[in-house]
């Protein structure tokens, strides 16, 4: 499941960072899950967060 995320997140048009609004756009969530998605991969190491709202 986390592959097909990340693929999915790989399509958001070549771009070196993106954010949560991103995110709720690609998966169609809300925002607050959009937030809440970004951290649970963050902490499993498939993310990394730049900054509040922005990850690679």
């Amino acid at each position: 499941m986390l592959s097909n995320n990340i693929a999915k997140l790989q399509a958001l048009g070549g771009k070196i960072y993106f954010t949560v609004d991103a995110v709720s756009q690609r998966f169609g969530i809300g925002p607050a899950s959009a937030r809440v998605w970004c951290s649970r991969h963050v902490r499993q190491g498939a993310l990394v967060r730049l900054k509040n709202g922005f990850y690679v």
